[in-house]
């Protein structure tokens, strides 16, 4: 999609929509692939496998992605360039085979989470700088299964869903457990960038809704302390312990892979792909289609009433806790 051209230009050379796509449906998605600038193309380049696994989400019996890894390594960049193509398969793929798409992040159910939080106490709760509270942690994983099993009902069993959670600290890693029923149906990829985490850590995190760095920072400690049973790791080898870590972890998950991607290797086209997400109004962190994020909001309220003695428990939750 990153043509200098513009993404109404790009459009145009998409296949012709129902010829290709009617008579080769998957050359049509391979072709679209292939035609990616950012993380995607990366991803292809180190793992040909990756074609075929994208093409059974498009079009195939793979109808969940989950998208895994620390914070700042590149999920929602990767699943903006998953909704973007979806969206230009759709564009040339008969009615037949389109399908819908819905979107599920962990930050922005966290960041419902504290608004809620907010207003049943009356006060507004910003989110934590570092660790939240365990217990809030887990509430929200529960709620991820939730929504997916709201869309599964409601929207459609055939829907595609992209997921982004860390996975990692009571961030989302109960969903295989959860949702055994779909295993069959999920792809889960993690993504592992050091130079890109570097960089959003000295940066600081362009959406607020994102892990900033004191969590970062704690995530990473915590993790490297479960793996090692050290809490002084040097930092030359810290990315290799986690890369060999979560390539063990996928296993366990079925089918997936580890996507290394480095910034630098196009970083010209990364940007220019960043700069057409913002005009094809592709934002990161959200809740879609609108029932979801209404189901969300509802279906956390009547979470957090449901507590005995809802007032301390809530300001229990407000603490930070590692």
């Amino acid at each position: 999609m990153a043509s200098s051209t513009g993404y109404r230009e790009y459009i145009r050379r998409l296949p012709e929509k129902n010829s290709l796509s009617r008579e080769d449906p998957y050359a049509a998605v391979r072709n679209i692939l292939l035609t990616q600038q950012g993380v995607v193309i990366q991803a292809i380049q180190k793992r040909k496998e990756l074609v075929a696994d994208l093409e059974s989400f498009f079009l195939g019996n793979k109808h969940i992605i989950v998208i895994g890894g620390e914070s700042g390594m590149g999920k929602s960049l990767f699943g903006a360039e998953l909704r973007t193509l979806h969206q230009n398969v759709q564009y040339v793929m008969p009615g037949r085979l389109r399908t819908q798409l819905s979107v599920i992040t962990w930050d922005r159910t966290h960041q419902v989470f504290f608004e809620e939080i907010s207003t049943i106490l009356g006060t507004t709760v910003p989110l934590p700088r570092g660790e939240t509270h365990i217990k809030a942690r887990n509430l929200i994983s529960s709620v991820l299964g939730d929504q997916i099993r709201f869309i599964k009902k409601y929207i459609g069993p055939k829907t595609r869903i992209i997921i982004e959670a860390p996975l990692i600290g009571f961030r989302g890693e109960s969903l295989f457990e959860e949702l055994k029923e779909y295993k069959n149906e999920m792809l889960t990829f993690i993504m592992h960038s050091p130079k890109m985490r570097y960089e959003s850590f000295k940066k600081g995190r362009l959406m607020l809704t994102s892990g900033q760095p004191e969590s970062m920072a704690s995530i990473r400690e915590h993790l490297l302390l479960s793996i090692t049973k050290r809490r002084k790791v040097s930092h030359d080898y810290q990315d290799h312990i986690v890369k060999e870590w979560w390539a063990k972890r996928i296993q366990h998950w079925g089918r997936g892979a580890l996507i290394e991607w480095d910034p630098d290797d196009n970083r010209s086209a990364l940007e220019e792909t960043v700069a057409q997400f913002m005009k094809a109004n592709i934002a990161p962190d959200v809740l879609s289609p609108r029932p979801i994020g209404r189901f969300t909001r509802n279906h956390i309220e009547s979470i957090l009433y449901s507590q005995s003695n809802t007032d301390r428990f809530l300001k229990m939750l407000c603490t930070n806790s590692k």
